[in-house]
């Protein structure tokens, strides 16, 4: 596989780390391909001279590719937590999506419990 310079240090990174089964090295191989495409849809980004264009009305709307890098962004982030990889030394606890969260906050709120202020 060809990767750009950050997708490649990815996949030579998490792949001397840890032994990976054919699925999770395909969803690797995804993971690295999304990190390129954010790091071009980003270059695009900053090189543009406003995050504002104008909208088949003329109104003002957000630069299409702000959008783009905000799913291929997403796209990564769920392909990388798929891995279901982990940094061994960390004692840190497993975080928690804002997903999670939210429904551990509904539970509670479910259960009688409120939030003081």
């Amino acid at each position: 596989m060809k990767f750009e310079e950050r997708g490649q240090a990815l996949y030579d990174q998490v792949t001397e780390a840890f032994d990976l089964r054919p699925d999770e090295l395909s969803i690797l191989e995804l993971a690295c391909f999304e990190l390129d495409t954010v790091d071009r849809l980003q270059k695009a980004v900053d090189e543009l001279p406003s995050l504002r264009t104008k909208g088949s009305m003329g109104q003002d709307v957000s630069a299409p590719e702000l959008g783009e890098l905000r799913q291929h962004s997403l796209a990564f982030a769920n392909l990388i937590s798929r891995l279901k990889i982990s940094d061994e030394d960390s004692d840190e606890m497993p975080k928690k999506s804002p997903f999670e969260v939210a429904q551990m906050g509904g539970r509670a709120r479910a259960k009688g419990f409120r939030r003081k202020f």
